[in-house]
């Protein structure tokens, strides 16, 4: 029985008729007690004291005495009595050891003692208890070179960082001596030196083993993800020198350069095998403009948990930091548009498709910059033509002139584009508008004058583009008053006198569709009816002093020249139609055509020689569509005699 840790005043032990050993250990120190009374029996009883106290008095028969405020031991019917008495213990001495997870350390001190007066014979030992929950191992005495100071020496590695307690038994044997005397009939063994033991509380600090990091540069393009899947892109690798763990016991903060807030990994996966795992560090992320960017990852090992009184690593851990970059391309192809140049699109409209210039451009937008864009014609005859191709600017416009000259037809066009840095990305836009080519100006099919009516009526007609059906007449230039004039010529009715000034106007145009015959009625001063005799109409051209003379929509003048025969023209765009009414012998000739009485007047002084007139060509008359003329009130003409 164990009362050393006193709280009692008086013990009595009794034995029974065997032989009875009674034993006290760790006796002595501070103690309540005062008497501890043992009785033996009929037996052969013995008596063992394993006392901490250095000194006995056992000189009394039947009674142990250990000294001024110790406990004494009376005893009887004892056949014998063992004293193991101790000497003063090795002084521990607490140390701090310092180590790195995972890494061995060798002959690291781990606790010092020292002894005051070590005899020859002693024998040390050390038994140390590394608080990590392994089993103890023994350690090595060392001595400083000061006489009775040691260290006490070990080898161990420990798994995670942390602080540890570190137990370290110090015992001393052998040095002390033993006799007998036999006191009151009782032999009495005192042994003094036995093995004696301290415990020294060391410490251990196990710092995290470096991580280290390299990054991996990427590529990706603006305003797309960097990934096409949920795992994201590798950005950096890592290995730990300290304790392998799973992976998703690290982890990582990407920064991506662009003035972004920084993101977690989207993963973190292992390869390799223990001892040599390499660790790979995935995430995703959109960049809004293309460019290169410096991409840096932090890496962290988090404290491992621990249990009490083991103290876990002060945050955050073991840290490395992977520096990357990243080359991020203009945004992949994702649209084209494109129409015909304003530039080229010539006529009444600068957006209707319809033109004359048969090497037309084509511009427009890509959303990646850098990509390829052809444009490709495709004719009524179903025939292919490549117009041309580029490379779209950094803003993403392209531009293409045609390399050939488009013969007359109605193409459809269509654009194609490829993603500068991925071949495999190709759009097609058929555009909506048609191109319209055609180089050749419209005709007057036939004229007629209506005297009776104040009116002349004229046939107009376009040719060019698809088929030679022509893109149609423009016919705001065709109603446009200004490209008309009337005049009179001569007449045959005596003491006529024809109107001061002739009026056009209004026109208009049956059925007004543009393409086929156009019947246009010229109106004159307003449908009164005009005296018999020669006049003459003018329909003025487009020209670089007319600008808005009378065209077809592509922008094609007139090709009005009259040679007296329809239609008009000389194969020529451009060519003011004039012509010469003869209501009397009802007529259409031009102007260097005479057309007059059958015989000449007479020759007056000072004018030529009159020519016989030549009788033209005759040509019958076109009659077009009866058209209302708009009522207006004709000016009063004074009657002429005939």
């Amino acid at each position: 029985m164990d009362y050393s840790g006193g709280g009692v005043t008086g013990v009595e032990v009794r034995g029974g008729s065997a032989n009875d050993t009674f034993t006290f250990t760790g006796f002595g120190g501070p103690t309540t007690a005062e008497v501890y009374t043992i009785a033996g029996g009929p037996g052969t009883d013995a008596l063992v004291v394993n006392s901490t106290l250095p000194a006995v008095d056992f000189a009394t028969p039947g009674v142990l005495s250990f000294g001024a405020g110790e406990p004494t031991i009376a005893y009887s019917s004892i056949e014998q009595v063992t004293l193991n008495l101790s000497n003063t213990p090795p002084t521990g001495i607490p140390v701090t050891l310092s180590a790195v997870e995972a890494r061995p350390f060798v002959q690291q001190t781990v606790a010092r003692f020292t002894d005051a007066a070590p005899s020859s014979g002693v024998v040390y030992y050390a038994s140390i208890d590394w608080g990590d929950g392994s089993s103890p191992s023994g350690g090595v005495i060392v001595p400083t070179g000061v006489t009775g100071t040691y260290e006490v020496v070990g080898a161990h590695t420990y798994a995670a960082a942390a602080t540890y307690p570190v137990s370290v038994v110090v015992t001393r044997q052998g040095g002390g001596s033993s006799g007998t005397t036999v006191v009151g009939g009782v032999p009495i063994t005192v042994n003094s030196g036995v093995a004696e033991s301290t415990t020294v509380a060391s410490t251990a600090v196990v710092r995290a083993a470096p991580l280290s990091a390299q990054g991996v540069p990427f590529t990706g393009r603006a305003a797309s993800p960097l990934a096409t899947s949920a795992g994201g892109v590798q950005v950096a690798t890592f290995t730990d020198s300290g304790t392998d763990l799973g992976p998703s016991a690290y982890t990582a903060l990407i920064y991506w350069g662009d003035g972004s807030a920084p993101t977690p990994a989207t993963q973190i996966t292992a390869t390799g095998t223990s001892g040599a795992t390499v660790y790979n560090v995935f995430g995703d992320h959109t960049y809004a403009r293309p460019g290169n960017y410096t991409v840096t990852v932090l890496i962290t090992k988090p404290p491992a948990a621990v249990t009490a009184p083991v103290v876990p690593q002060a945050p955050p851990g073991a840290r490395a930091v992977a520096v990357s970059s990243a080359s991020i391309l203009p945004s992949a192809l994702a649209s084209v548009v494109g129409q015909l140049n304003p530039a080229s699109d010539s006529g009444a409209s600068s957006s209707d498709g319809i033109t004359n210039v048969v090497q037309p451009t084509y511009s427009g937008m890509t959303d990646s910059p850098g990509a390829t864009v052809a444009v490709v014609a495709v004719a009524s005859n179903g025939s292919s033509i490549l117009l041309g191709a580029t490379q779209a600017d950094d803003a993403g416009a392209w531009s293409v002139t045609s390399d050939v000259a488009l013969a007359d037809s109605v193409y459809t066009i269509t654009i194609y584009a490829g993603d500068r840095f991925n071949p495999t990305i190709v759009l097609t836009n058929v555009l909506s508008q048609a191109l319209t080519i055609d180089t050749i100006g419209p005709k007057i099919m036939g004229a007629a004058f209506q005297p009776s009516s104040g009116s002349v009526h004229l046939n107009y007609q376009d040719f060019g583009a698809d088929a030679n059906a022509g893109s149609g007449v423009n016919l705001a230039t065709v109603q446009d008053p200004s490209n008309y004039a009337f005049a009179f010529i001569s007449t045959t009715v005596r003491r006529y006198k024809p109107p001061a000034r002739w009026l056009v106007g209004p026109i208009a145009v049956v059925p007004g569709t543009t393409t086929g015959i156009q019947a246009a009625t010229v109106v004159i001063n307003g449908g009164t009816p005009i005296r018999g005799g020669v006049y003459q109409i003018l329909v003025r051209s487009r020209s670089e002093n007319t600008p808005a003379g009378v065209q077809d929509l592509a922008g094609n003048a007139l090709d009005g020249e009259f040679y007296s025969v329809f239609p008009s023209g000389n194969n020529v765009n451009g060519g003011d139609f004039t012509a010469r009414l003869d209501s009397i012998h009802n007529r259409v000739f031009s102007p260097e055509t005479t057309v007059g009485p059958g015989r000449p007047g007479p020759v007056r002084p000072g004018r030529p020689t009159p020519v016989r007139p030549v009788r033209p060509t005759p040509v019958r008359p076109v009659r077009p569509a009866p058209v209302r003329p708009a009522p207006v009130r004709p000016a009063p003409v004074r009657p002429v005699g005939r």
